[in-house]
């Protein structure tokens, strides 16, 4: 196995506590195997959500297609976050994950470590895409309406939302009165 950057040798590698990888000796990375994870994963604690809210600098996300260091076939990439833009290389045919230098660390400081499973997901990957899409409506609509009215209409959406009878609501409000 070789690193899909420098062409080296991987090394041996413990990112956690029984967690057994491969990593680049020259830093540029780490291979996982994704039935060992599964294998570590129940002996991991539960987690919670993070409170971490800024951009992670650490990280040397590689942008272009990557080649698997086991099959060599290209790696299809995974958005890890809707708040943070890296993204994860994973070969479907040796069922393995790269993580750019950096990228585990990333995961385990978002508590996302016993989250891998639902990020390589399609349903997460959906998931993750439809978050990005509201925050981009969002900030239109906030721009176009300004805070102040975004926030009020936010309400109102859920307070909409909670009642059973919000289609009647909502056509009342859009009746036009003469």
């Amino acid at each position: 196995m070789h690193c899909p950057t420098c062409n080296e040798a991987l090394s041996q590698y413990e990112p956690a506590a029984g967690l057994r990888a491969h990593h680049c000796e020259h830093g540029h990375g780490m291979w996982l195997d994704i039935a060992e994870y599964r294998r570590w994963l129940p002996t991991q604690a539960a987690h919670g959500a993070s409170p971490l809210t800024e951009p992670i600098s650490d990280i040397s996300d590689h942008r272009a297609a990557r080649a698997c260091p086991v099959c060599t076939r290209i790696m299809q990439k995974y958005r890890v976050s809707s708040r943070f833009d890296y993204r994860l290389d994973r070969c479907n045919t040796c069922q393995g994950v790269w993580f750019d230098q950096g990228e585990w660390d990333a995961l385990v400081a978002l508590q996302q470590q016993g989250d891998l499973n639902t990020i390589l997901s399609d349903a997460g990957q959906r998931d993750i895409q439809a978050t990005i899409s509201r925050e981009r409506i969002d900030a239109r609509d906030r721009e176009r309406f300004g805070d102040t009215v975004f926030a009020e209409l936010q309400r109102i959406r859920q307070w909409l939302a909670n009642q059973p009878n919000a289609h009647e609501l909502l056509a009342y409000l859009n009746r036009r009165e003469h």
